[in-house]
């Protein structure tokens, strides 16, 4: 360093340092969209359709991450809690299967469909808090 010359700094921490103070805003509106466009069912479709009723593990999958994720990062959207119960109903009721686990869309009367998203269903209860439920427990199994 030169003589009467202010110390440098690593770009890339004082980036870092912008990026966590400004994520604020964006997570907060990404976790309203989730949130406003969860189904009546309490799951989600593609493209945030809130009127389907096709509840797709795969896609819930995703947004139940970013309710988890919202939590845990103290954001305060006011239907967040709601929309949690609504997504750990829905995979009890709509996305369980005693045969498959956990499918990609629900199955009649709860039973069939493959094995394919067994581990995505544990892991959204886990991450909701329900991970030693029957159903979290039956998935585990089926795998």
């Amino acid at each position: 360093m030169r003589a009467n010359s202010f110390p440098s700094f690593d770009n890339n921490i004082i980036e870092g340092h912008i990026v966590a103070f400004s994520c604020g805003y964006p997570a907060e509106a990404c976790l309203k969209r989730i949130v406003d466009n969860q189904s009546s069912t309490g799951g989600w479709d593609y493209k945030l359709n809130k009127n389907s009723t096709r509840d797709d593990l795969s896609f819930a999958g995703w947004a139940i991450q970013a309710l988890k994720a919202g939590k845990m990062a103290g954001l305060h959207h006011e239907g967040l809690q709601t929309a949690i119960n609504k997504a750990v109903n829905c995979l009890r009721r709509r996305g369980y299967s005693k045969s498959g686990g956990f499918t990609y869309t629900p199955t009649a009367n709860n039973n069939g469909g493959n094995t394919g998203l067994a581990g995505v269903g544990a892991l959204a209860m886990q991450f909701l808090g329900h991970g030693t439920d029957p159903e979290a427990l039956n998935a585990l199994d089926v795998m």
